[in-house]
């Protein structure tokens, strides 16, 4: 039975959570926590909250050195249920593996290593272990959610993101009564097997014995063994009674040691089932044999304590054997009159002020910020005993904190105030760099000067904030329970908070109030990447560029010298053009993620910035040196395609882009949009392509073919061309009309036979016509509406007539009237739609992975 998990804390440790009732802050502060190692480290304790008021309540002023560390080195947090906040739970992680016990011991010595408690051990290595820690993250996910707390939501996510795989497994083998009562979990595994024995264990039980006689009116056991102390807390008297009531053969059992003495104290918390086939199960954990330990569910019954336990089947010897522990603790029969003679334990706890003061943080200007359970009323002043002021006002320096109203008189508990940079600085590496190169490059990449580059990129800018450890952290913490929570936004503003400790995050905290040009910071940034390109390159681009491009530095080739284009040629090799092509690929993407903003709101067009220069210098070493630069001009070509497709939302959300935007990044998009659009294989195709992505740039006014424009175009096409030759081309794109090559190319996209469109007449009602195959049922196919909106992007066409190819049916729609389907399987001569179609609407059923069908009546959708 007695299980010593001080030996489980060690050095060398990267996580230690704790759950508990009682609380040990001196034991636990100053001997368990230090032998746990250096940072990173993330540490956390949760307690009932109601026993750590009491705690921190007793802690005398001479006696803060018991708060040496907690909320500076490790966190602590008093949390609140219906009942107690009652479960014993440890969980242990290294860089590779997992320990967790999950028992009824307390973080105090008795509870860990003097008492008589017991715990089950799982590891991570074995795969029922793996499940119920897996079992655990997951309830240890809820009980976070439930606490709206972002310094503990944060570490929480943290140690998400540090466990090993092997952990993410179903989750199994770890029970808890979040879902359902314990008792039940129990009752389920028995599977209405015939019971031979039940033993009971536990210190403690409810008045009305309830939780004993519901376990044996649904396991109608033959004989009942009761492990009994001394202090034991039931109704000894009443135990009897039932027990002679319900009919059931009795051993009263207590606990003795070597000598045979009566021990007085046994915590540990045991129910025993032997079954008739021989087998046995045993349930253990924090659970008494109380009503609100084992038949309440929290968040249901307002009594719940919130309960962790293990269900183990074993033999019947192994199921007796925990029962026990030789020589300390042995049993012999109890006389009668002496199990009679036990009684309830009263609650010796006193009342603590009616204001629960939930937590306390302490503001980089030295005021501390209090979250309280309910309003603050404006009365109320924060102290530490020595100094007092207002609430997130005046600085405190004490340790503990609580809420005093005018008299002086205290009106609420005492907290232990976070210290959020010391608490930060634990979970970091003594020597973190914050960022490795990009995922899809190899290390041998990066002696190549694009993979060079690249890395230079990724090492000074988020260039896509999905892969920031940020991020990470909180999309594995949200997503643990694999539902959506009505807490999102606690994992949104955790990310948040996260990203800004981002070393990264000061190339864009220092755009912040500079002007553009020759003062730009990412001139710099610019400058370091030309240093890698070959001579013809910088010296094209050093036209376009308004600072100075540097010449190659002779040196050894270490970071940002030229040495790298010296010691490694630029080729055509295929050997990184996969690779570089993915990442570039993937940035472009990423710079329409909303979640940029959470870096600034000029963050998205910052990025879009730097990929704009590094296409044009890669666009300029393809043309102008006889190497190449590995990327093909096709691939240059969807990057650029990928880049404008995802700026296009957040320039439409900035205010004055054009001022936002230095005027040399406005000229390399005419120049580059030139370079796409030039003469040669699928020239119509390209054109009809980029044809929706210029308008959107001409709507925002930022399409302007400058000076700046032609010299970047005739540097990299060797020819003479002026700003008014590309304006010109680029307008020709935007009116460029081709039924015959837009039919072809959305038929191909679309997955239809054929497209054949008729442009109607100024006269005419309707806009155009179009005659489709490949669509047999107009309204539940989702192409329908796609190939509307292809029309309207390429025609402007809203007032549209489709037929199908074969005769079989045909639609009309113009907006701001119903849609008519005339069909040759509808009874009627044609049905209308009971909504209309409006262009927003359209583009909102695409969206959504719509049809026409939610237009129309119910009995009309299935067949059509």
């Amino acid at each position: 039975m007695s299980t010593k998990p001080v030996a489980a804390f060690r050095t060398n440790l990267r996580a230690c959570w704790i759950t508990t009732y009682n609380l040990d802050l001196g034991l636990y502060d100053s001997f368990l926590f230090p032998r746990l190692g250096d940072p990173p480290l993330n540490a956390v304790v949760l307690a009932d909250g109601h026993r750590l008021d009491h705690t921190l309540e007793a802690i005398p002023p001479d006696e803060q050195w018991r708060l040496q560390r907690a909320n500076r080195r490790w966190l602590l947090r008093g949390l609140r249920a219906g009942g107690a906040f009652h479960p014993k739970t440890i969980l242990l992680a290294d860089t590779s593996a997992v320990r967790l016990l999950v028992g009824s011991g307390n973080l105090s010595l008795s509870g860990l290593e003097v008492g008589f408690e017991t715990f089950t051990e799982f590891t991570s290595s074995d795969p029922e272990g793996a499940a119920a820690i897996a079992g655990w993250v997951s309830w240890m996910h809820r009980i976070v959610h439930q606490q709206g707390d972002a310094e503990l939501a944060g570490r929480f996510a943290r140690l998400v993101a540090d466990l090993p795989a092997s952990v993410e497994v179903a989750a199994g083998g770890f029970l808890h009564n979040l879902d359902g009562p314990l008792l039940d979990s129990l009752v389920t595994a028995v599977a209405e097997r015939p019971v031979e024995r039940l033993h009971l264990a536990a210190p403690f039980y409810d008045q009305q014995l309830a939780a004993v006689d519901t376990l044996l009116q649904r396991l109608e056991p033959r004989t009942v063994v009761v492990y009994l102390t001394e202090r034991t807390s039931v109704d000894g008297r009443e135990l009897r009674k039932l027990l002679k009531r319900r009919g059931v053969e009795d051993e009263l059992l207590r606990y003795v040691d070597e000598k045979d003495s009566p021990v007085g104290f046994v915590h540990a918390k045991l129910i025993g089932v032997e079954l008739d086939d021989g087998s046995a199960l045993l349930l253990s954990g924090s659970a008494n044999l109380s009503r609100a330990a084992l038949m309440a569910t929290d968040g249901v019954e307002a009594y719940a304590n919130i309960e962790t336990a293990t269900l183990t089947a074993l033999s019947v010897d192994e199921l007796r054997h925990r029962f026990v522990d030789p020589p300390r603790l042995n049993t012999q029969p109890v006389p009668p009159e002496i199990a009679e003679a036990l009684t309830l334990e009263p609650d010796k706890e006193g009342q603590l002020p009616p204001v629960k003061l939930m937590r306390a943080s302490r503001n980089a200007n030295g005021s501390v910020a209090v979250v309280v359970d309910g309003p603050l009323a404006d009365e109320w002043l924060l102290t530490d005993g020595d100094e007092t002021g207002r609430p997130n006002l005046d600085p405190l320096t004490g340790r503990l904190v609580w809420l005093i109203d005018q008299t002086g008189e205290t009106v609420s508990n005492r907290v232990v105030v976070d210290e959020p940079r010391d608490l930060q600085r634990e979970l970091e590496e003594p020597s973190s760099s914050g960022t490795g190169h990009p995922g899809e490059l190899l290390v041998s990449d990066l002696d190549h000067p694009l993979g060079a580059i690249l890395n230079y990129l990724q090492q000074t800018c988020v260039m896509d904030v999905a892969e920031t450890r940020a991020v990470e952290l909180a999309e594995r913490a949200g997503g643990t329970e694999g539902d959506e929570s009505s807490e999102t936004g606690l994992w949104e503003r955790l990310a948040s908070d996260e990203l800004r400790r981002d070393p990264r995050i000061s190339t864009y905290d220092r755009l912040r109030g500079h002007t553009h040009g020759l003062v730009d910071p990412l001139a710099d940034l610019l400058a370091a990447m030309l240093a890698r390109t070959p001579p013809e390159a910088r010296d094209a681009l050093s036209n376009v560029i308004p600072f100075p491009v540097p010449d190659p530095d002779p040196g050894d080739g270490t970071d940002g010298g030229g040495g790298d284009v010296a010691k490694h040629r630029w080729s055509t090799s295929t050997r990184i053009r996969v690779r570089a092509r993915n990442v570039l690929r993937r940035w472009a993407d990423a710079v329409g993620d909303e979640r940029m903003q959470w870096i600034d709101p000029l963050a998205p067009l910052t990025n879009f910035r730097v990929l704009l220069d590094a296409l044009a210098w890669l666009y300029a070493i393809h043309h102008k040196t006889d190497e190449g630069a590995v990327l093909t001009e096709d691939d240059l070509d969807q990057v650029f395609r990928r880049l404008v497709d995802a700026i296009l939302a957040p320039l439409s959300k900035t205010d004055d882009v054009r001022s936002a935007l230095p005027e040399h990044t406005l000229s390399l998009v005419a120049g580059l949009l030139y370079l796409a659009l030039r003469p040669g294989t699928d020239y119509r195709g390209r054109v009809l392509d980029w044809q929706p992505r210029i308008q959107a740039l001409l709507d925002l006014d930022l399409l302007e073919a400058t000076d700046i424009s032609a010299r970047f175009v005739g540097e990299v096409l060797w020819l003479e061309i002026a700003a008014s030759d590309i304006e010109a081309e680029l307008l020709y794109a935007v009116d460029f009309i081709d039924d015959e090559e837009w039919c072809r190319r959305t038929a191909a996209e679309l997955e239809l036979a054929s497209v054949a469109l008729e442009v109607s007449s100024q006269n005419q009602q309707l806009d155009a016509r179009i005659t489709v195959a490949g669509v047999d049922t107009p309204l539940s196919d989702p192409v329908t509406l796609r190939l509307l909106a292809a029309l309207e992007e390429y025609r402007g066409a809203t007032s549209v007539a489709i037929f199908d190819a074969n005769g079989r049916w045909r639609l009309a729609i113009e907006p701001g009237e119903t849609v008519a389907l005339r069909a040759s399987w509808l009874d009627e001569r044609f049905v209308e739609s009971r909504q209309t179609l409006s262009p927003r609407h359209l583009r909102r059923l695409i969206a959504a992975g719509g049809s026409l069908a939610e237009l129309f009546a119910p009995q009309h959708r299935a067949a059509s």
